[in-house]
């Protein structure tokens, strides 16, 4: 066989060792394409936590402290209270445990509410998710648009993870600024100039906001 026959047949040969490849391949199942429904689930999660909130700030029939007292429900149903109010105690967490530990939750999730009412007043009633984005397998963000119709929406980002009970909201940044470290930050400088003294925290949370950025200080 000369050498250009050879050489023809090798070719042949590999063009139909392609091609019947190709067709097995056409009639194998097509591999399946890894899903991550996190940031689908926790958009979907945000959507009703906001829009209930929404819907409880606008019923009039509600006088406010009944409006206060359904926000402190959704607040415990749709964000990590727990993790959070222990977070924001930075290197003063372990000063907290067993009853204290339980008394300054509660008071925390009640601060959290009477603090931020007013705010969530004034946000506005106009709410559109954005985008959503995974941050590992457990955790993603969503962002969203929140305002009054007619103006410039703010831009608002949801960190969602996952817990023991479900989906919750861990932290909220606001046109980029993180509400969890503003509370962390306030609440560690209060610490810092009271000798680390959480009980005194406390009382302070029952009668007044922590830190300077309020009106009300």
């Amino acid at each position: 066989m000369q050498r250009q026959d050879f050489t023809q047949m090798l070719i042949r040969r590999t063009v139909l060792a392609a091609a019947l490849l190709l067709g097995w391949g056409a009639l194998l199942p097509a591999a399946a394409a890894p899903v991550d429904d996190m940031p689908a689930e926790a958009a979907k999660f945000v959507d009703g936590v906001v829009h209930q909130a929404l819907t409880t700030l606008k019923d009039g029939s509600l006088s406010r402290e009944e409006r206060m007292k359904r926000m402190l429900d959704l607040y415990l149903e749709g964000f990590d209270t727990r993790s959070i109010g222990i977070f924001v105690l930075g290197v003063y967490a372990g000063r907290v445990r067993g009853d204290l530990r339980d008394e300054y939750i509660k008071e925390f999730r009640q601060y959290v509410i009477r603090q931020y009412f007013a705010r969530l007043e004034l946000l506005g009633d106009q709410f559109t998710i954005t985008k959503t984005a995974p941050d590992g397998e457990d955790i993603a963000w969503v962002t969203s648009a929140l305002g009054s119709a007619g103006d410039k929406p703010y831009r608002v980002e949801w960190r969602v993870h996952k817990t023991d009970n479900g989906l919750r909201i861990f932290d909220v940044i606001l046109e980029g600024t993180s509400l969890l470290w503003i509370q962390r930050n306030a609440f560690v400088n209060f610490l810092q100039q009271n000798g680390g003294d959480v009980e005194k925290l406390i009382a302070v949370m029952r009668v007044r906001k922590i830190g300077l950025d309020t009106p009300n200080d």
